[in-house]
């Protein structure tokens, strides 16, 4: 769950898809052994010297998905979706021959969208 920092103090919910979590679990272990090995040997390594360069993740692509998948995803109607695309000035890119829309644009103005009707 996330919470604006400031007012109105807007929350929204998130899921991590499996593939993203199996993709980390190498990392996760990894972590675990030099955490066992730090409590072992009381010796707590800092920051490296070295900048890092730091992957946001999945390509911009994959964050966008086709009108009917959005539907599918989100459970609505194809018309409906449009409607909220119109209402919200959601913009639109056409992907692969495909309109897409941006899965996150798309969710938070799904979650506007019902918070007027509630």
């Amino acid at each position: 769950m996330v919470v604006e920092k400031s007012e109105p103090y807007a929350t929204a919910c998130y899921h991590i898809d499996n593939n993203d979590i199996e993709r980390e679990v190498p990392r996760v272990l990894e972590a675990i052994k030099i955490y066992g090995e730090c409590l072992r040997t009381d010796v707590w390594p800092g920051y490296s010297d070295d900048i890092k360069t730091l992957n946001l993740g999945t390509p911009f692509t994959e964050n966008r998905l086709s009108i009917s998948k959005t539907s599918e995803k989100f459970g609505v109607s194809r018309s409906y979706v449009y409607k909220i695309i119109k209402e919200h000035k959601i913009e639109t890119r056409k992907i692969r021959n495909r309109q897409t829309i941006s899965m996150y644009e798309f969710s938070n103005a799904l979650r506007w969208a019902n918070q007027k009707v509630a």
